[in-house]
């Protein structure tokens, strides 16, 4: 994949230099070059062209080992990654709610059975020929939370109806602490926490999954309900694009035998490159 730095190239000094030396030799043609422009007038030229389309351009190709689609990746290799411009994709939610297991899904790996500790991302290519990072956060580490946001291009936000794997129960407690969770986010990014003096984060595509809905299913309506006001809260905040889905992670064994994504995980990934390609 190529892509476009013209704001960095046009701090480059070479860059100026070069369009001084065109400038000046345009004006003031001096008489050696005139002797010899018969000869090396055309290749002269080709060389600024490509010197110039360089700088200005900076055309960088993107493009990764298999390792590196395997590894795990730092909160600051994450950092160096969208230097590259490489897309991230953060996934936020409470502990227990299936944010691991989801990533795990996309990679037709089977669930870790260790939870996140730490800020960590794994490479994954899309259909649309790019590349994007799926950060993985603590549900438990509230600063670790506030700055993968600061780094995301698109937020996936999981909602559960419990905090067991096998219940179909809503618990309103499980619903409180989620809605809390998302108004905290939106706190967060109006500025409100005294703590942070400097929020940067630039309308964000976001996508609500409403997890373990083979478990809740018969009760969708009331599910969506209890988290309405929530959501709207949280598109006025970041102004930017929302969607929802039912969502399970029920699936993740049958899928990795077949070496193929269900259906469910399709559906996000579908939704995930159209917000990649509108950025």
């Amino acid at each position: 994949m190529f892509v476009l730095d013209i704001k960095g190239a046009m701090k480059s000094p070479s860059l100026w230099c070069f369009l001084a030396i065109v400038t000046v030799l345009g004006s003031f043609k001096p008489k050696f070059i005139s002797d010899f422009e018969p000869y090396v007038s055309r290749f002269v030229w080709l060389i600024l062209a490509f010197i110039f389309i360089y700088k200005v351009i900076k055309l960088k190709k993107i493009w990764f080992k298999q390792s590196e689609l395997e590894k795990i990746y730092s909160f600051n290799e994450i950092k160096k990654l969208k230097k590259k411009h490489v897309k991230t994709v953060v996934v936020l939610g409470l502990s227990r709610v299936g944010k691991t297991a989801f990533i795990n899904s996309l990679f037709n790996d089977y669930p870790a059975k260790q939870r996140t500790q730490n800020i960590q991302g794994r490479l994954k290519k899309l259909k649309i020929n790019q590349h994007v990072v799926f950060v993985d956060v603590s549900g438990d580490s509230i600063p670790q939370i506030y700055q993968a946001l600061q780094i995301a291009d698109v937020i996936i936000i999981m909602l559960d109806h419990s905090d067991r794997d096998n219940s179909s129960v809503i618990q309103k407690r499980r619903i409180n602490k989620n809605n809390s969770f998302i108004k905290g986010l939106c706190n967060f990014i109006q500025g409100y926490n005294g703590s942070i003096s400097d929020i940067n984060i630039k309308k964000p595509q976001s996508l609500f999954l409403f997890n373990k809905s083979d478990l809740w299913g018969k009760k969708e309506s009331n599910l969506h309900n209890e988290y309405k006001e929530s959501i709207n809260l949280w598109r006025e905040t970041i102004n930017g694009n929302v969607s929802y889905i039912n969502y399970t992670n029920n699936h993740i064994a049958k899928s990795i035998k077949q070496e193929c994504h269900n259906k469910n995980v399709n559906d996000v990934l579908e939704i995930i490159e159209r917000y990649i390609d509108e950025k």
